[in-house]
């Protein structure tokens, strides 16, 4: 009997070894799931945090760049409107000028004095006429003038007079007694003042006579007929 309660107490001293090994691997392996699911849950909610802050990063870049598109295009907008408004400017300013070309004419214009320089000289000194001509032989040298269409050489006459300070007496606009103090029978009874217009005396009087484009006009004074 002593032998067989000796081996009860031996086999169940083992058996409460075994379970307390069981117990202790259970435990174990309890606390590294555990562990390994507060691991998991850590990681996904780092993750989630990571994608949460991503696409916002990436909203904002894009909200950026549609801002920065949008203003580019509102200033390449303004820049054509810009440009469309000078164009328009310029074409109008052109336009403009075609315009005032066909309404006007360009001619030129002198007036000399030569004949009445020579006769001066030749003159006796008893009958000295003291004119005060100009040495040069003209009153007004050859100017380039702008005047409205269908003016006249009298306007021509008058508007060169005029820019220059020189003195115009006329009875009428086709009949000219003086220019620059000059005036007719001032050398002789049959001196005065005649015109040409590209080289050609027209039988009409100066404001009767319309001008082109182009012409070209001289004043000229003359003291006998070969002067003509």
């Amino acid at each position: 009997m002593p032998m067989k309660k000796k081996q009860l107490i031996i086999i169940s001293a083992v058996i409460l070894a075994v379970l307390v090994v069981v117990f202790a691997v259970f435990a174990a392996n309890g606390s590294a799931r555990k562990a390994q699911q507060n691991t998991t849950v850590s990681t996904s909610a780092s993750t989630q945090a990571q994608q949460t802050t991503a696409p916002t990063e990436t909203q904002e870049t894009e909200t950026q760049t549609q801002e920065t598109t949008a203003a580019e295009k509102k200033n390449d907008k303004k820049d054509n409107t810009t440009q469309k408004q000078q164009a328009a400017t310029a074409e109008k300013t052109t336009q403009a000028e075609r315009e005032t070309e066909k309404q006007s004419v360009t001619v030129t214009i002198e007036i000399t004095c030569k004949n009445a320089l020579a006769y001066e000289s030749t003159t006796q000194k008893e009958e000295e006429l003291n004119l005060n001509l100009p040495k040069s032989g003209y009153i007004v040298e050859k100017t380039s003038l702008t005047l409205e269409k269908g003016a006249t050489v009298f306007d021509a006459l008058s508007s060169a007079c005029s820019s220059n300070g020189v003195s115009l007496k006329y009875q009428s606009k086709s009949y000219i007694l003086a220019i620059g103090g000059l005036a007719e029978k001032d050398c002789g009874g049959s001196s005065g003042w005649m015109y040409r217009v590209n080289g050609e005396t027209p039988m009409k009087g100066a404001s009767k006579c319309t001008l082109s484009d182009g012409d070209r006009i001289e004043w000229y004074y003359v003291t006998n007929s070969s002067d003509r």
